[in-house]
């Protein structure tokens, strides 16, 4: 098993996975955007997020 050291290598290793939350793709969750801005994760697939609220 990988031994992370990092939040930011946390969070690009889920964004890798393409995990899947009631919002759809883990991105959309506001919990997961929220621990990628904390571990200075930028958003690199180009892909636009949209939120309904």
């Amino acid at each position: 098993m990988n031994e992370f050291k990092t939040l930011k290598e946390i969070v690009e290793q889920l964004k890798v996975c393409r995990y899947e939350c009631e919002a759809g793709p883990l991105e959309n969750n506001i919990a997961f955007q929220k621990l990628a801005e904390l571990a200075g994760v930028e958003d690199e697939s180009g892909e636009e997020i949209y939120f309904v609220r």
